[in-house]
């Protein structure tokens, strides 16, 4: 798909669609690319039913020569309450006007960026060009790799013309749709490999997609796989792999900026790669595996991260480290009461083999603390009762400290990526000592889960500044929504890229 900016002398509407947002409670459509017909046209929409809701479309279709200059059709779509105007409804709304010119069988249309005034604090332009280039990407996303081809698909879109009111901020536009194309081609990136069938895409195989990432030399990539990683003692990512017939894989990726520019900070990104989660001998149910190749997103976050970063050039050195593995409940499967030693040399008792996430996390998070980073990331599908806590449109986030935390949450606010802090009470920590060893994987309750994983985690950052992001809600999607269909989300990979770039001062 190609994103073009153009003012609005050099739009040329004729026989084109173009999509033009408004508020509720409108009397006219106030666009100068409508003169004359912005009261009339509301008044055909209103006649329909249309009162400019949030994600409400009317399709407007226009008639004489002076119309069709600057459209012949319009897709006339509702941004909400203009008091409650920000960029999560303009998000919304791009998507939606994608969507639905997809529906129509269109291969391009114009979209008139909106120009609100009088209800601060407003998008800038540049944020505002950047949330629709992210919204009409991500709307746009399709996994249709295993598809026939004979089906009767819409086309999809291949052109998307943004019309801005006044030449002078082309530039600046460009730049920010450039931007904006960038994360939603990282993100999908992302959703790719979610959305990958778990037979396909084995520990091995994500180790090929971070090796390809590092194919032009702007990323260093290290794969430690089955017997080095015996040789670093990750025992616990040893564990959860035993079970497999695919050994486990570590990844260590490297983004550092170019020769010349002054590092801020070095940052840690490490994910949870969980290709397949079966449970283990704790067996899930088969409706509790049927979405369980989305056990690896936070990993596939990260790799989408590293996509994008030697284009973005952040001043950041940047370490992704990845434990990689399948947890299978085959004859070596690692048993309820088994005790597995993390590369930091601390004990696990194993209580529940589908409490798999934070064991892997565990050797990937003392791995990054070796490494003598400024500050650590997890990423990770690590509990459903973060689900239940929070519902699959927010992530749960736990740390160590709350300046960290501060900033990841402004980062995904910028970007429609929610966040939630939950509190890491130390209270809780005694539920986790076990008779046998350092610690157990599990809490004998089933009040406080998401806190429970947290805490766990925590034992292996020592004094790190460290956020724990628990995506198992917003992670996956079981139906479409506006900005993408059923299916992995991506989610992280947008929210990280604008903290990389933006918040690291």
């Amino acid at each position: 798909m190609t994103l073009t900016v153009v003012d609005r002398a050099q739009w040329r509407g004729t026989n084109q669609t173009l999509a033009i947002f408004t508020f509720t409670g409108q009397k006219s459509i106030a666009t100068p690319w409508l003169a004359g017909l912005g009261r009339v046209l509301w008044q055909l929409a209103s006649a329909e039913g249309f009162r400019g809701k949030a994600e409400e479309v009317a399709v407007l279709h226009l008639a004489g020569a002076n119309a069709r200059k600057a459209a012949s059709r319009v897709l006339l779509v509702g941004l909400g309450d203009r008091e409650r105007y920000g960029q999560e409804n303009l998000r919304k709304a791009v998507a939606v006007a994608t969507r639905k010119a997809e529906g129509m069988r269109l291969t391009q249309f114009g979209l008139a960026m909106p120009h609100p005034t009088g209800t601060p604090p407003l998008p800038s332009l540049e944020e505002t060009a950047q949330a629709i280039a992210e919204s009409v990407g991500l709307a746009s996303y399709r996994y249709e790799k295993h598809r026939s081809k004979n089906e009767d698909r819409p086309p999809s879109i291949r052109q998307v013309t943004v019309i801005i009111s006044e030449r002078q901020t082309i530039t600046a536009a460009r730049s920010a749709i450039r931007q904006g194309m960038l994360f939603a081609e990282a993100t999908n990136f992302a959703r790719d490999l979610v959305n990958e069938p778990p037979s396909d895409l084995i520990p091995e195989q994500v180790a090929e997609v971070a090796r390809s990432l590092g194919s032009d030399g702007t990323v260093e990539v290290k794969i430690f796989r089955k017997p080095e990683i015996e040789r670093l003692g990750m025992g616990a990512l040893l564990g959860v792999a035993r079970g497999s017939a695919h050994p486990p894989v570590f990844l260590h990726l490297v983004y550092r900026p170019p020769k010349g520019v002054t590092v801020k900070r070095t940052v840690a990104l490490a994910g949870k790669g969980i290709t397949f989660d079966s449970g283990g001998l704790s067996l899930k149910s088969s409706e509790g595996m049927e979405t369980m190749k989305m056990d690896m997103a936070g990993a596939a976050a990260i790799l989408g991260v590293f996509r994008a970063l030697p284009i973005l050039k952040p001043p950041v050195i940047v370490h992704g480290f990845l434990s990689v593995a399948e947890n299978m409940p085959g004859g070596a499967a690692m048993k309820p009461g088994d005790v597995v030693k993390a590369l930091n040399g601390k004990t696990i008792e194993v209580l529940n083999t589908d409490a798999e996430g934070r064991l892997v996390l565990a050797d990937a998070l003392s791995y990054a603390v070796k490494e003598s980073v400024d500050e650590i990331i997890d990423l990770a599908t690590l509990t459903g009762a973060c689900i239940v806590a929070l519902g699959d449109q927010v992530a749960g986030a736990m740390g160590n400290r709350e300046d960290l935390l501060e900033r990841l949450k402004a980062a995904g606010a910028k970007v429609g990526e929610k966040l939630w802090p939950l509190p890491l009470v130390q209270e809780y920590r005694e539920q986790l000592k076990s008779s046998v060893a350092d610690m157990k994987n599990i809490a004998g309750k089933r009040e406080a889960g998401a806190i429970i994983g947290g805490l766990f985690l925590q034992e292996f950052v020592g004094k790190t500044p460290w956020v724990h992001l628990d995506i198992a809600g917003p992670a996956w999607a079981d139906k479409g929504r506006a900005n993408g269909v059923a299916g992995g989300t991506g989610f992280g990979v947008r929210m990280l890229l604008t903290y990389l770039t933006e918040f690291t001062n």
